[in-house]
């Protein structure tokens, strides 16, 4: 494949596999939630990524435990987190790694991304019900990260968003994964 190529995504990762095509690095950043394959996905890239290479896949992580918690105490409607016609998939924290593991890959990392969803708890913040609200919690996160990042410096920030994963937490989630041996 060269440098850009367009066209049907499925046909040409066939083309790729036929042709005994592998890259070291695959990065899928909110892919897999739009397609409508997303195993098939999964497991043309696991074909195409050398046996030493990364995929690096990002989603974001619907249907988590906070979200569930927001719906709970009335802060968000059910399933408030359903994007269709454009998001046809979902994952959270738990069903992205066993859906890589299930489609042959190890997931080496795992990271969420900022809580933002935790702002719903608060009718103050809650921007579901105030959408001017967003932009300052979304500004807030943005302050966060970066005194985070001057403060600790990159490995904060990856050890915050590992605890992040681990919990559960993050409006989005980035996975690291190396073909699993066969």
């Amino acid at each position: 494949m060269g440098a850009l190529t367009t066209g049907d995504a499925f046909r040409l990762l066939d083309e790729a596999i036929a042709a005994g095509e592998t890259y070291d690095l695959i990065v899928c950043n909110n892919v897999l939630e739009h397609v409508l394959d997303p195993m098939g996905l999964l497991d043309r890239l696991r074909a195409i990524v050398a046996p030493e290479g990364l995929l690096r896949i990002a989603v974001p992580n619907d249907g988590s435990w906070l979200q569930a918690e927001i719906v709970a105490r009335g802060f968000g409607a059910p399933e408030f987190w359903l994007a269709p016609p454009d998001h046809l998939n979902y994952f959270n924290t738990d069903t992205l790694p066993r859906a890589l593991a299930a489609h042959g890959w190890e997931v080496t990392e795992h990271l969420g991304e900022y809580p933002i969803d935790t702002f719903l708890l608060n009718p103050a913040t809650n921007y579901l019900q105030e959408k001017a609200r967003g932009r300052d919690c979304h500004f807030t996160r943005i302050a966060f990260e970066m005194g985070l990042w001057k403060a600790k410096g990159l490995d904060g920030v990856i050890a915050y968003r590992r605890g992040c994963a681990a919990a559960g937490i993050g409006r989005n989630q980035t996975a690291y994964a190396r073909p699993a041996a066969r």
